[in-house]
């Protein structure tokens, strides 16, 4: 399982950590939600990684040559560093844009 950890208590490598998820983002290896858990009083951003349309043999084969041949990653790696995202009390939930994405194809799976 996955924690959620605030950007801000990364601050130390905020510059960084921003460059890189800038990155990750433009290459459509990973999708940014503002405000997608939604707890008491805080909103807090997440980062979900993109994945392929659907996890049919021929969708990940073309997905993977143009998302991550060019990072020179292979599909066993990126889907084994998938993970299932805890929300990070009883009482926080994800936004409907994040709730959308995760009940959707190929995330439900």
């Amino acid at each position: 399982e996955l924690q959620l950890f605030k950007t801000r208590k990364l601050k130390s490598n905020a510059t960084r950590l921003d460059k890189i998820l800038s990155s990750l983002i433009a290459s459509k290896l990973l999708k940014k939600f503002e405000r997608g858990i939604l707890a008491t009083n805080t909103r807090t951003d997440v980062f979900v990684k993109c994945l392929p349309n659907s996890l049919e043999s021929d969708t990940v084969i073309e997905w993977t040559n143009s998302s991550l041949d060019p990072v020179k990653l292979s599909w066993s790696s990126y889907a084994e560093s998938c993970s299932i995202l805890t929300l990070p009390s009883a009482t926080a939930m994800f936004s409907d844009d994040v709730s959308e994405l995760l009940l959707g194809d190929p995330y439900k799976a």
